[in-house]
């Protein structure tokens, strides 16, 4: 809605009284639903603070004030009052702008209060955000439907304009789904217009993080995945040389990830890879690849892709963010060769160069959300150097941050401090932690379990060890074959060291017959053969050793 009139500041002159006893203001009441209350003036030369006292008498609205400075600026200033069916707010707004005062309205008891108050500035959050009210509020009001302005092309682009800055204020804010209804007003008054690429890339933005917020349901979170990768891919599909298609491009990549479609993720970034290879953004394009490649656990394919971005950009057109990514992925990727090789000098070349860059990321990345994962990786990589102090000292680190981790990492920094430990001659200590942790649901830490429950075997303690096991036996699926599997196992060397074998093998194939998987049968079915044979029982061990248990 456009003002059909204007607030004017107007020399010094003589100040009404604001109990005169003709009304400043007109007051009319707009039937609708809810019904709603408007305001006009035609006054010449005015007090703003008696414009304001004015307005609240007649509105019935409670007037209280910050400070005398603040009436101050208010009696200093002149102004005229010229307009038609306004919201009183927005008046009363205007009227403290133009003393450069803020105003401030509470609800809550009987009669509405206006609080006259110090204006915001931008030096203070506090400050951006009650400016940001502002411009928002101003926004909305130019954009309310005006029939009569609704075909001239003057308007219809200023409104595109708004829309957009509108639009961004709200992503500020983090009023995502006021965002969102913005955005798609665009496409709904016109789809070809120039602001539509933009429009885009701001809606994935915001159906991007509102997928990401805490407390919403799993449902509503792959709506906003949904709609967040609808509107990427129509921004790469429409409009490929924009910049915005490129930051799209990024985006759709960081989509893909969030929704754990990883081998997709890899095929629509090559894919566009070409296409970006002299854009800035293909630093982020070379990045996401190699962390899809973490999740594949494809830890040469990692390094290849960190190879080939450094290969083509040079780190100083990196940003923080980018040098943080690119290190802490070198890492991952180094202590996963390491892991694979059976090389012992390259093991030993990609553990230290893991170590380096992890050092690098934990050196800088102070405020990075993945710290915490960076000292089990580190605490892993001083394990695999024989730096048992330096490892137990990564794992402290990682347990002081643990709530920035999620259920696999936590396990895994769990296992790095119970292997530092062992380590370090604290087994009894350490295994006696990780029972009271694993105790309480054993099903949310099943990595933890049987580690422990192969802990406990290894330090010959098979009573604990087959207990603990029993804790994830009982489940199906998975977990609860390996953990049928460690059960056997743990039982069969109780069994040997104890010379009490005869009772093993009906007890081990009552569990066995829950095992579902092919290769722990076989597995399984191996140990009971070896059962028969230390009993003699040479056709029953051979039967066992085809899978046959009887």
């Amino acid at each position: 809605m456009l003002f059909t009139a204007a607030l004017l500041l107007v020399p010094q002159a003589a100040i009404p009284d604001p109990a005169a006893a003709e009304p400043w203001f007109r007051i009319h009441h707009v039937p609708g639903d809810p019904p709603r209350v408007l305001v006009s003036a035609n006054k010449y030369a005015v007090s703003a603070e008696s414009a304001l006292r004015q307005l609240a008498q007649q509105l019935a609205w409670k007037l209280s004030s910050e400070s005398v400075a603040v009436d101050a600026k208010l009696g200093a200033v002149t102004i005229d009052l010229a307009f038609t069916k306004q919201p009183p707010r927005t008046v009363a707004h205007l009227i403290a702008a133009s003393a450069g005062v803020d105003v401030a309205f509470h609800a809550g008891g009987e009669r509405t209060e206006l609080h006259l108050i110090t204006a915001p500035t931008g030096e203070s959050e506090s400050g951006r955000a009650r400016l940001r009210h502002w411009a928002i509020h101003w926004y909305q009001q130019f954009l309310a439907d005006d029939p009569t302005l609704a075909q001239s092309p003057i308007v219809q682009e200023k409104g595109m304009q708004t829309l957009m800055h509108l639009g961004r204020l709200l992503l500020q804010g983090n009023d995502l789904e006021g965002a969102v209804k913005v955005y798609n007003r665009i496409f709904e008054q016109d789809d070809s217009q120039r602001y539509v690429p933009m429009a885009l890339l701001r809606l994935t933005e915001a159906h991007f993080e509102l997928a990401k917020a805490g407390g919403i349901s799993e449902a509503k979170r792959k709506s906003h995945l949904e709609r967040a990768e609808d509107s990427a891919r129509r921004l790469t599909r429409l409009h490929p040389k924009l910049q915005a298609s490129a930051q799209a491009a990024v985006l759709l990549g960081r989509i893909l990830i969030a929704d754990r479609r990883y081998s997709e993720c890899i095929k629509a970034l090559e894919a566009n890879s070409l296409r970006l290879h002299n854009a800035p953004e293909i630093i982020d394009i070379y990045l996401l690849i190699a962390e899809c490649y973490t999740h594949g656990e494809l830890p040469d394919r990692v390094l290849h892709s960190l190879d080939l971005l450094a290969s083509i950009r040079s780190y100083k057109e990196w940003s923080q963010r980018q040098w943080l990514d690119y290190h802490y992925l070198r890492a991952v990727g180094a202590e996963g060769m390491a892991a694979q090789s059976k090389d012992p000098e390259q093991r030993l070349a990609f553990l230290r160069e893991g170590m380096q860059a992890s050092e690098q990321f934990l050196g800088i990345g102070r405020a990075d959300h993945r710290r915490a994962q960076g000292f089990v990786v580190l605490g892993r990589i001083y394990l695999g150097l024989g730096k048992y102090l330096e490892a137990r000292a990564a794992a402290i680190e990682a347990m002081l941050d643990r709530k920035q981790l999620d259920v696999s990492w936590l396990q895994a920094a769990r296992i790095l401090e119970a292997k530092s430990k062992f380590a370090l001659g604290e087994r009894d200590e350490a295994l006696t932690n990780l029972e009271v942790v694993i105790r309480p649901n054993p099903e949310q830490v099943p990595e933890l379990v049987l580690f422990l429950v192969d802990a406990l075997r290894d330090a010959g303690r098979f009573d604990r060890a087959i207990s603990n096991a029993a804790l994830l036996a009982k489940l199906d699926g998975r977990w609860g074959d390996e953990a049928r599997l460690r059960q056997v196992r743990a039982m069969f060397e109780q069994a040997t060291v104890s010379d009490s074998m005869r009772a093993f093998p009906a007890e081990a194939i009552e569990i066995a017959r829950r095992v579902q998987d092919k290769d722990i049968q076989r597995d399984v079915a191996e140990i009971i053969g070896k059962a028969y044979e230390a009993l003699n029982q040479i056709d029953k061990a051979a039967d066992a050793y085809r899978g046959i248990l009887r």
